[in-house]
């Protein structure tokens, strides 16, 4: 695996048991947007935190920090029977988020997310890819109301123009040559792309005008990007879409991080746990969505160039601004959990979970430890809290 001999984190005595029940809590009572359509990331959050080894006081503290932006849930006021025909009307959470919470006490948490996730994985991608991460927290931590929250978010708030990428059969379309990922953000940077004006909406709705105006080019992409007819060989391009990621998120900007590119990391890491509760035919579709999320998330944040020096060469200059003192782990991570923002530890914890899970043998060249640890020095060096990315 990682270089490491023993993982980076321990998770404090009592803390899954605490964020169940505050998760639990806030279920009941939360909305999962406010300030008209800002994402309730409580449960990332209390889970980030918990799995980077914060004590029960910190998730606590997390917890009463955050909630207070929070909007009160209204009560449901029907009860939904053809849940399809309410797809993608914004005012109906409550009522999806009662049929999802009965559909998992009458089936269980894992046949609910088989059911209907492979309905919804492409629809996930909708809301800056909140939906999708939301999902994949309910599944790593086996949590009902989590993965009800993010079913019930897809619903209400999906990427209609995913559906150009599901149902590819590309044993029957051959690329002519296949492509990498670093490939197709190269070509799709070269593109002749509408310019997407702040007038069209927020990222949403401009990767929305993007798939309308635009669908056929991404298939096509998509398309050369040829999947292994084994399925054992389907995490090696999981891999790739992850490293991808973390190019696009670090990469792209010598002394800043780009917001959205960082949801391109977060979204990649809850592909990586969903992937293993699907069967192949919904793993090939899962990895094509998650390309397709990856390439619309660059073209609307107005194609950066990646260049790799962009992390090598911070981390060097950092040391010598601080006199060439390596700093730790335990440092990174201490400074990361201390941070209120939401999406800060977040995306710490996604490299370091890529790092930590998957051998270096197994990894692009680039990708040693150091590489990541530099990754995440970058993010805590820069990052103290929202106003410090930058949003285009």
């Amino acid at each position: 695996m990682s270089c490491l001999t023993q993982p980076l984190c321990k998770v404090s005595i009592g803390g899954l048991e605490l964020v169940k029940d505050l998760i639990k809590k806030a279920h009941h009572e939360f909305d999962i947007v406010y300030d008209v359509y800002l994402a309730n990331h409580l449960p990332h959050g209390l889970y980030t935190i918990l799995s980077l080894g914060g004590s029960l006081e910190r998730i606590q503290e997390y917890y009463d920090h955050y909630v207070k932006r929070l909007e009160p849930l209204r009560p449901a006021k029907f009860q939904i029977t053809n849940w399809e025909s309410h797809i993608g009307d914004k005012t109906v959470y409550p009522e999806f988020l009662q049929f999802f919470d009965q559909e998992i006490k009458e089936n269980g948490l894992e046949a609910t997310f088989s059911q209907y996730f492979p309905k919804l994985m492409g629809f996930s991608l909708g809301a800056a890819l909140h939906p999708l991460i939301h999902i994949g927290y309910g599944m790593e931590y086996t949590d009902p109301w989590v993965l009800a929250e993010g079913l019930s978010y897809a619903c209400t708030y999906p990427l209609q123009g995913s559906s150009i990428i599901l149902g590819i059969d590309q044993e029957t379309q051959k690329p002519i040559k296949s492509a990498t990922v670093l490939d197709l953000i190269n070509q799709v940077g070269e593109l002749d792309l509408p310019v997407l004006t702040d007038e069209i909406g927020n990222f949403h709705y401009k990767t929305e005008y993007l798939l309308k105006n635009c669908g056929e080019t991404f298939r096509n992409l998509i398309l050369s990007w040829e999947l292994p007819l084994s399925n054992e060989s389907l995490e090696i391009k999981l891999n790739e879409l992850t490293e991808a990621s973390i190019l696009g998120a670090f990469a792209t900007h010598p002394d800043k991080i780009d917001f959205f590119l960082v949801h391109g990391v977060t979204g990649n890491h809850a592909i990586r746990t969903v992937f293993r509760h699907l069967d192949e035919k919904h793993q090939r579709n899962l990895l094509r969505i998650n390309l397709l999320g990856l390439l619309t998330d660059y073209v609307v944040q107005k194609r950066p160039q990646i260049d790799i020096d962009y992390v090598r060469k911070y981390h060097q200059k950092a040391k010598v601004e601080k006199e060439n003192q390596e700093i730790s782990w335990n440092n990174l991570i201490t400074k990361a959990v201390e941070r209120d923002e939401e999406h800060i530890a977040k995306v710490v914890r996604s490299v370091i979970f890529y790092m930590e899970n998957v051998p270096v043998s197994e990894r692009s060249r680039l990708f040693t430890d150091d590489f990541c640890k530099w990754c995440v020095f970058k993010a805590i060096d820069i990052l103290k809290d929202t106003n410090d990315f930058i949003f285009h």
